[in-house]
């Protein structure tokens, strides 16, 4: 069919569902079209941790843009973590269980880098990070690879792909349209100011379009197409281990990331299986 709309969301991930239902809560018109299905790619296959950061890490951003920016983003990316949790108990979603905490762990006996960065975290940008000791991380990761590390209490995992159905039924509830298996062809501009969305099975007439779709935008804007590139992640599960066995290894239910180049981050799922990416 064709469809008239004041905004066409392209892209179905975390990005233009939490877009979406924020126009459609202001009762904005709002269409949203996803090439595949609602959280497809890496919003729905990811290890469920929810934490505040940017891949540049905040020392390097600071150096960037200054303290000051850096703070500013440091807002958003908190704001964005609340907002989550808001969602989650407003629109009833179950993606649980949704457990705080999240371990910081490092492979280096290097404690004073360790209390540098919790201090810097604090001091700049106001995170209640906690400075844990080699002798708590080994109480519950059963290694000897890993030594201090840090505890970050505001940060928390939960079960992505439940997340990301439920806010596209919050969308639909709101009014909002959704619809899968569409691809944007292409996206032409009206003469009258609005667009035109292309999909192989009819078009959307729009006022605004937002791009929401990544690595997968393709020729629809060559500026996006440019500004980012594909990295590949590994996520798997193992089978359910014997509590007793499971407990001897990693003998917590927090989330837990190190700090390696390669990063391994992993935690425990309600059945005893180990999610590990």
């Amino acid at each position: 069919e064709d469809v008239q709309t004041e905004i066409c969301v392209i892209g179905g991930g975390l990005a233009g569902l939490s877009t979406a239902l924020g126009l459609v809560e202001k009762g904005k018109k709002t269409t949203l079209i996803e090439a595949n299905r609602i959280g497809w790619g890496a919003s729905g296959r990811n290890g469920g941790f929810v934490a505040k950061g940017y891949a540049a890490g905040y020392r390097p951003l600071v150096k960037k843009v200054g303290l000051e920016h850096t703070k500013q983003l440091h807002k958003l990316a908190t704001h964005g973590r609340t907002l989550i949790k808001k969602r989650i108990h407003q629109y009833e979603i179950d993606c649980g269980p949704v457990r705080q905490g999240v371990l910081g762990v490092s492979w280096n006996n290097h404690p004073e880098s360790v209390h540098e960065y919790i201090e810097f975290m604090r001091r700049d940008l106001n995170a209640p990070l906690e400075y844990w000791p080699k002798e708590k991380i080994r109480t519950l990761c059963k290694t000897e690879q890993y030594y201090d590390g840090f505890y970050s209490p505001e940060d928390y995992q939960f079960h992505p792909l439940n997340y990301v159905h439920g806010l596209a039924r919050a969308i639909e509830s709101h009014g909002g349209k959704i619809y899968e298996a569409t691809r944007a062809e292409k996206i032409e501009e009206r003469s009258d100011g609005g667009y035109i969305v292309h999909t192989p099975c009819g078009i959307i007439k729009c006022d605004q379009v937002v791009l929401c779709c990544s690595i997968y935008v393709d020729d629809l804007n060559k500026k996006l197409k440019y500004a980012a590139f594909p990295v590949y992640t590994y996520v798997m599960v193992t089978k359910p281990i014997p509590k007793d066995r499971l407990d001897a290894a990693l003998n917590t239910d927090y989330a837990i990331f190190d700090n390696r180049y390669a990063q391994d981050y992993y935690r425990r799922l309600p059945d005893n299986r180990i999610l590990w990416g």
